[in-house]
């Protein structure tokens, strides 16, 4: 991204809204690395797909954007070993359920309710053991939440900034909203869950400066 950034600035004459926006992006995930530097790392599966049932599940393996959103927020990826996205099998599933600390599904595009999805890991013998499912630790995106990971722009930082609050709660003073028994889910309104001044925030205010000027 912030290659990109610096090339469409380059090619538009804009380098001195690409230049400082790149600097307030990298500041941003310097100040949250700083933020977790302590704590401990949490078992993340991120799942960007899975049909009803929790069946054919594509998890984010260690070579995605989403992936190093994970290690950059202070999370452990359960499935950094895998390459890209690729189905997991229902036996690689089973076996990695009791060391997940925290599901993260993006569910815009799913077949099954989150309210469903919900009651299925709580009902399933095996998934009803992850320390993620007993503690609730279940978060569900859509809308623009789900958009800020799957599309990669000025507003990954956001998507690390919330995935850093979800997991380490305690290290931020913004909070998102947990229950230990309702449904965990997060959408268009996720930007209240951020600190104001986010890179995101000043780049489409600049943005939008420098159309109105032009």
């Amino acid at each position: 991204m912030y290659k990109n950034i610096g090339m469409v600035g380059n090619a538009t004459g804009t380098q001195d809204i690409g230049g400082p926006m790149v600097s307030r992006m990298k500041a941003q995930v310097e100040d949250i690395a700083n933020a977790v530097a302590s704590e401990s790392q949490p078992n993340i599966m991120f799942v960007t797909y899975a049909d009803e049932g929790f069946t054919n599940v594509w998890p984010a393996g260690g070579t995605t954007s989403i992936g190093e959103i994970i290690d950059l927020a202070g999370g452990k990826n359960v499935f950094e070993s895998m390459s890209g996205y690729e189905m997991a099998s229902n036996e690689v599933l089973m076996d990695k359920s009791s060391t997940v600390d925290v599901i993260i599904m993006t569910v815009m595009y799913s077949p099954e309710t989150p309210e469903n999805k919900s009651a299925w890991f709580k009902a399933d013998p095996i998934w009803k053991e992850s320390p993620a499912v007993k503690n609730n630790k279940v978060y569900y995106l859509t809308g623009q939440a789900e958009n800020i990971f799957n599309r990669e722009s000025v507003r990954t930082v956001d998507a690390v900034q919330l995935l850093a609050e979800i997991l380490h709660p305690d290290a931020f003073a913004s909070k998102v909203p947990y229950s230990a028994d309702a449904i965990n889910l997060i959408g268009d309104e996720y930007t209240d869950y951020l600190p104001s001044g986010t890179a995101s925030q000043v780049g489409s205010v600049t943005i939008m400066a420098a159309v109105a000027r032009d």
